[in-house]
């Protein structure tokens, strides 16, 4: 599994709808929609802000593993 689909497979469980995580984020729609249908790497920038709402670390999006 990749970054972006560990992200949105949090983010589906997390939120109701993806405008409401963009929200919590602080990011226009549109530009999280980008990155899900992989018309944007923009996400890789702001990896802390998402590891931070989504309650994870920058590491686990990246690798798939929670630090030792």
């Amino acid at each position: 599994m990749d970054t972006v689909s560990r992200i949105f497979e949090l983010v589906d469980r997390q939120f109701k709808e993806q405008r409401d995580f963009a929200k919590a984020i602080d990011i226009p729609s549109n530009v999280v929609s980008n990155w899900r249908c992989g018309r944007s790497g923009s996400y890789n920038k702001y990896l802390p802000v998402i590891a931070n709402a989504l309650g994870v670390s920058v590491e686990y999006l990246l690798t798939g593993e929670a630090h030792s």
